[in-house]
């Protein structure tokens, strides 16, 4: 990790090094701006603390005319919902949240009966295509039509470095949806 700039900051980056106990990292934030950038995706996560929406996790963002916004989803002990997302806008510069789009949130955010899953991580991670070298593997719920499905939400790298995540059934092994993480000037988008 190379951290650069006038007034660089970072949080938690300790944990990408491979040395360090964590197996798996769950998100990314690049909000770029120096800390204004890093203040704007934790004033976004208080900002949803302090309004009682449970615990949350950051999954995505992007960049653009100063504002950062960061995708949240809920999560339900280890499990990301992903049905259950809200989107915040942060002003880089002044750490305010500017916008917050919670309609999947407040459509989909329920108690939960999750059955344990009959796929176990590895036998997910096996189910990969052999071109791709898993990185990381957990629980999540993917909306899909009808409904919503219990899937690993596996990490992998292509030979060409490339990032995916693949989503395998966690009942019947079956992959949902493979996705191609890309980065932008914005942010990082998915193919």
């Amino acid at each position: 990790l190379d951290v650069r700039g006038g007034g660089p900051a970072s949080r938690e980056s300790q944990l990408l090094n491979p040395l360090m106990a964590a197996q798996v990292i769950h998100a990314i934030v690049l909000s770029g701006g120096s800390a204004f950038g890093l203040g704007a995706a934790n004033g976004g996560m208080a900002y949803l603390e302090e309004r009682g929406y449970g615990p949350m996790q950051p999954t995505f963002s992007s960049r653009e005319n100063g504002f950062l916004t960061v995708n949240f989803a809920a999560v339900d002990g280890e499990i990301l919902l992903y049905p259950d997302l809200v989107k915040v806008e942060v002003n880089m510069e002044t750490g305010l949240v500017t916008g917050v789009e919670a309609r999947a949130y407040l459509a989909s955010h329920r108690d939960r009966d999750l059955p344990q899953p009959s796929l176990s991580r590895e036998d997910a991670a096996a189910r990969v295509s052999e071109a791709l070298t898993v990185d990381g593997t957990r629980l999540c719920v993917i909306p899909t039509s009808p409904g919503e499905r219990l899937a690993w939400e596996v990490t992998a790298i292509g030979p060409d470095g490339g990032v995916f995540l693949v989503y395998i059934d966690a009942e019947n092994g079956a992959e949902l949806e493979i996705l191609r993480l890309v980065e932008t000037a914005a942010g990082i988008e998915t193919e």
